[in-house]
């Protein structure tokens, strides 16, 4: 498991490999406010015996990555997304399997809409097409109108200004303008999309959305399974879930859209 710092343009980011780097890449982004470390070792280790290459690392704003005064130096979605790119760069991946969670769902998504091209497929756990009705729930700002349903309050409440919460990644979703989600039906690239039943920060219905909108998506709804890392029960649940989709999909490229 090495580590390493990489330096993209003006910042670093920390990261840890697992497997061969001659197998197929998968990179794993984390949400808000999480280290790249929380993708349990188990299940990189099991992508990695399954026959890819795999790659957590930490955002920025987070673990041993650059760090930002959010007032002076903001940033969005954008940034973050280019930040995962230019780590595929620095380790001269051309294309890999992306799976994101939660706020790195949102990341997933804008780079299948932006870079569809770097992408062998997608897998959007616990997130949403719609990132600022969630974001902006828990930071208790305006939330835009939707059909799709914010977290539940007394999560709100008990969450509010929490560490968990009150960071850079969170302030940069609600700095991020619109949604991805008048694109779903744009997304060509092979998509998995996984969510929990118990899900209080990110109810089910998004990811249901995102199923049902994104051609050809396959949709696994986990009983029991909330927001974060599930127990070891659950998480063999997805980990099947994931090698079994990878296994079937193959890798489409297709033509840039800007978001």
């Amino acid at each position: 498991m090495p580590t390493a710092i990489v330096d993209i343009g003006a910042i670093k980011l920390w990261y840890e490999d697992f497997g061969d780097s001659s197998s197929p890449a998968i990179l794993l982004i984390m949400g808000a406010g999480g280290r790249g470390t929380e993708w349990p070792d188990n299940f990189c280790h099991a992508l990695a015996e399954a026959g890819y290459y795999v790659i957590r690392y930490d955002h920025r704003d987070i673990g041993l990555s650059t760090h930002f005064d959010f007032e002076k130096n903001p940033y969005t979605l954008k940034e973050l997304t280019q930040d995962a790119l230019s780590l595929l760069d620095a380790l001269k991946i051309n294309q890999a399997h992306v799976v994101g969670v939660s706020m790195g769902g949102f990341i997933t998504q804008m780079i299948a809409i932006n870079y569809p091209e770097r992408l062998l497929s997608q897998t959007l756990m616990m997130t949403s097409p719609e990132h600022q009705i969630i974001a902006k729930a828990f930071m208790k700002l305006e939330i835009p109108k939707s059909d799709l349903l914010p977290p539940e309050q007394r999560v709100v409440d008990r969450m509010y200004g929490t560490p968990e919460i009150e960071t850079n990644h969170m302030r940069a979703c609600v700095k991020t303008p619109g949604n991805t989600r008048q694109f779903l039906d744009q997304m060509f690239v092979p998509t998995l999309v996984i969510h929990g039943t118990e899900d209080e920060m990110v109810p089910y219905q998004h990811g249901k959305v995102l199923a049902a909108e994104i051609p050809s998506a396959e949709w696994v709804l986990i009983e029991k399974m909330g927001h974060g890392a599930p127990p070891s029960d659950l998480l063999q649940i997805m980990l099947s879930s994931i090698l079994k989709f990878l296994k079937e999909k193959k890798h489409k490229t297709l033509p840039r859209k800007n978001m």
